[in-house]
């Protein structure tokens, strides 16, 4: 849904970037779950969060909850406070911000079909944040127009000429304001020479209809004059007519639009997307050496959200682990594992605990690795709560392609 237009107030007096996530302070509620977590008791850590009030929280040291509330459910198989810690959607929204970055993957390889497949992995685009939602619609157009889909393109270019007549507003602002330079003035925009409107320009000419849409835009302004929406539409009907005097003296009602008469007020986190797409050929990665990475990283991000149901469904995309790299199938194993414990499926949990063993096994055996302590790792010391079976030293070999870090951490 496109933000309504709401002008926020001009301040002279530059104000600081704020971190959305700054380092935890001493004295922070947070520091004895967060020292527990570090040291690996995740047991405290989680009884310690859930002391905590996270309503209570300033916006940083809520996101640090959230964070370290969704690693303790993990990690102790906590279904509870997985679903505490998700209550707001943020684990979500950045899982389907990864599958719009996945899906930009496969058009920049000519891969259309399978960025549409992964697009359509996100069930409610307008529960998207404001970034990833507006990538979203840029990779929408930009692949429609690559396949020639033209009703496609037109209806997702208009979107993002929406979204950019909603540019004074603090939705936008938000990400693209300069501070530390301007305070709270509205930082500039080339409104002309963005990408999408040049496209939306050439569109109109195609499909004929620059006049209509010019009159529809005109309407609108009779009774909302400040509608910067409706500038926009109008200013580039008039350019698809080759009327470029008058589309600039529409384009200088609004203020932050780009002239070389007018101060630039450079924009922050101003990046286009999503640029060149398909890449030239000798740019381009091959599929197979990304597609199951990409796989296992969005079936951990639905763990973390608590949507198993597609986090089965990603696993089941890469089965079976046998042909993935060592450390691949090492992590897809691990998935396994925290979801069947999630669900308090201890047969499943088992069963995958013990092909990780197998796995690490046949990994530092073939690399002819030293043995070492499994007390360290949460594999063989989960497994042993499983079943009560007698802890087993497991070979391991740091030249393995497994860290040690991975093996205590993942998933």
């Amino acid at each position: 849904m496109i933000p309504s237009v709401q002008i926020r107030q001009k301040s002279s007096a530059p104000r600081a970037k704020v971190n959305p996530t700054p380092p935890i302070p001493p004295d922070s509620p947070l520091m004895p779950a967060f020292l527990a977590a570090r040291r690996g008791d995740f047991v405290e850590s989680s009884r310690c969060i859930k002391s905590v009030n996270r309503k209570s929280l300033p916006t940083p040291e809520a996101r640090r909850w959230r964070l370290l509330a969704t690693e303790a459910a993990i990690r102790t198989g906590d279904i509870g406070l997985l679903r505490l810690a998700n209550a707001n959607g943020e684990n979500a929204l950045f899982a389907d911000g990864r599958l719009i970055l996945h899906a930009w993957e496969y058009a920049q390889i000519a891969e259309y079909t399978l960025a549409k497949a992964t697009l359509r992995k996100i069930k409610r685009q307008e529960n998207l944040d404001e970034r990833s939602r507006r990538r979203y619609l840029a990779l929408v157009a930009t692949i429609a127009s690559r396949e020639g889909d033209h009703k496609t393109e037109r209806v997702y270019l208009a979107k993002l000429i929406d979204y950019l007549g909603a540019w004074k507003t603090p939705t936008c602002q938000e990400c693209h304001e300069n501070p530390e330079q301007y305070g709270d003035d509205v930082t500039s925009m080339d409104a002309r020479g963005r990408w999408f409107a040049i496209q939306f320009t050439d569109v109109l000419k195609r499909d004929g209809d620059a006049r209509s849409v010019q009159m529809k835009a005109r309407a609108v302004l009779v009774s909302q004059p400040d509608d910067e929406r409706a500038k926009l539409r109008l200013a580039y009907s008039l350019m698809a007519e080759n009327k470029d005097l008058e589309a600039e003296a529409v384009f200088r009602q609004m203020d932050w639009v780009i002239f070389p008469d007018r101060t630039f007020k450079k924009p922050d986190n101003d990046l286009v997307f999503p640029g060149s797409i398909p890449l030239p050929h000798d740019k381009r990665r091959t599929l197979s050496t990304f597609l199951a990475q990409n796989q296992v990283q969005s079936a951990k991000d639905f763990l973390f959200a608590g949507r198993f149901d597609e986090t089965r469904q990603e696993l089941a995309a890469v089965a079976p682990y046998s042909t993935l790299p060592y450390s691949l199938h090492y992590k897809a194993l691990a998935i396994e594992a925290r979801l069947a414990r999630l669900e308090n499926n201890r047969g499943a949990e088992r069963q995958s605990l013990q092909a990780m063993i197998t796995h690490l096994r046949r990994v530092a055996g073939a690399k002819n690795a030293m043995t070492l302590s499994d007390e360290t790792w949460w594999v063989t010391r989960r497994l042993t709560t499983v079943d009560s079976a007698e802890m087993e030293r497991i070979p391991w070999s740091s030249s393995s392609g497994l860290t040690t870090n991975e093996l205590k951490y993942y998933p």
